[in-house]
């Protein structure tokens, strides 16, 4: 996967909630697909630190609101805490999948704001540092969601 691969998933993650893709059927098919491609693009990103503006901050309740439109029926889900430590006996949390879906479309719209305001090597390193310091966990719980729905 090159560098135009992962920016293509992060720009199609942000069209699918600025824009869906029709039904929530189709926009649930999409979620699933593009997700894949995020957390594997993050594999493929080695970019270096350069030292550029922050970007604005994006319009998180416009953001949460498309979100829901998208993707009316999600919800609430059970998160085992601990996953690693206290085997059998860990507790159970609670995610919101919007929430999710929410806070990834955050993180890329910084990645978007920095490919077209800085330079394509902020935004790889914008993309890398947001996935391992925030989403990373936002992705693999709402994909392990979205499976579970598929299997219901």
């Amino acid at each position: 996967m090159d560098s135009d691969q992962v920016i293509s998933a992060v720009l199609d993650y942000l069209r699918l909630i600025e824009v869906g893709h029709g039904t929530e059927a189709d926009n649930l098919g999409a979620l699933a697909e593009v997700l894949d491609r995020l957390a594997l693009a993050q594999h493929h990103v080695r970019p270096t630190f350069e030292e550029h503006p922050e970007p604005p901050s994006p319009d998180r309740a416009r953001l949460a609101e498309l979100a829901a439109e998208r993707f009316p029926s999600l919800g609430l889900y059970n998160v085992p805490d601990h996953v690693t430590t206290q085997i059998g006996e860990a507790e159970i949390t609670v995610g919101h999948a919007l929430d999710d879906v929410g806070d990834i479309a955050r993180d890329l719209w910084d990645v978007r704001w920095r490919l077209e305001h800085t330079s394509r090597n902020d935004a790889l390193y914008e993309f890398a540092e947001s996935y391992r310091l925030h989403w990373s966990r936002h992705l693999r719980h709402l994909q392990f969601y979205l499976q579970g729905r598929l299997d219901e």
